[in-house]
């Protein structure tokens, strides 16, 4: 399964009217991040009028949020909401931060200026796809490290974590099943655990 999604965070700056919108477009994988990243923008303009947002994030569910945070209803994060869903956008957050400079837009025009500000920030973000992987863990003694990494010096295996403890553990991302079947059978004598295998999305 492909999804489309951004890489990394991205910002851009609009100004209309002298009020400042500030976009910011971030990865986003669950609920708990992405109130994680709402307060981290907000601890960072803490003097702005508004700040306001739209999600989607596919987190066992499909989950589509968005708050206008004092904006007239339906005003800023519908029309933020609506530029993620127009471009078929998933595990993403988009937030405006508005600092109001004395001139009133109305409804239309605020609806306009937040859909233009996620619109613009968005075009400057790098567009890539989410899909399918698998993550496991490996534990061994120490004395089997040099040989195992000359093993997993190959592309399929992913080296994402390192401990050492008792015993050496190494997380691993590969791409398919088949990759994890051939880790074991290349490694077998060498008296490795495997941990069970998690599903996982990458972007890629």
């Amino acid at each position: 399964m492909e999804i489309k999604t951004i890489q990394e965070k991205t910002s851009d700056i609009l100004i209309v009217e002298k009020s400042k919108f500030i976009t910011y477009f971030y990865p986003c994988d669950n609920k708990s991040e992405a109130e994680r990243i709402i307060s981290e923008v907000r601890s960072l303009h803490p003097d702005a009028t508004h700040v306001c947002y739209g999600y989607i994030i596919y987190d066992e569910s499909l989950i589509y949020k968005s708050s206008d945070d004092g904006e007239p209803s339906q005003t800023a994060g519908a029309p933020i909401l609506n530029v993620l869903k127009k471009n078929a956008l998933t595990n993403v957050i988009c937030l405006v931060v508005r600092y109001f400079g004395g001139i009133k837009l109305g409804a239309g025009g605020l609806t306009r200026t937040y859909s233009n500000a996620a619109s613009n920030c968005l075009i400057k973000c790098n567009i890539v796809n989410l899909i399918d992987a698998y993550s496991f863990e490996i534990r061994f003694a120490y004395d089997k490290t040099k040989i195992i990494d000359k093993i997993l010096d190959n592309e399929k295996y992913v080296i994402i974590d390192k401990q050492y403890d008792l015993n050496v553990t190494y997380k691993i991302q590969v791409l398919d099943e088949a990759s994890i079947d051939l880790l074991k059978d290349k490694i077998s004598y060498l008296n490795v655990e495997f941990s069970n295998k998690q599903l996982i999305q990458i972007r890629k």
